[in-house]
């Protein structure tokens, strides 16, 4: 497995691909990282909850990247203790 980091540029914007885990897609747990027609199928909106590997290293000035992360770490972590 590769330790490093890819970028992609989507229009003119560049993001770093992370690995992700595992999805939990309406309250079902799904492994991989594709949501299947089923889960879609009637639906006008879906909750999906992305765990991805840790980032090792996240620079102060990084920009729409750092600020994606640091989204993240609130939205994901914030009440890990309670």
């Amino acid at each position: 497995m590769e330790d490093e980091i890819k970028n992609r540029e989507i229009n003119d914007t560049q993001y770093k691909e992370v690995e992700i885990n595992k999805m939990i897609i309406n309250g079902k747990e799904q492994a991989g990282n594709i949501i299947n027609a089923e889960d879609t199928r009637g639906k006008q909106e879906i909750n999906v909850t992305v765990y991805t590997r840790s980032m090792p290293q996240v620079q102060k000035d990084g920009g729409r990247n750092n600020r994606f992360y640091e989204l993240l770490q609130k939205v994901l972590f914030h009440n890990k203790r309670s």
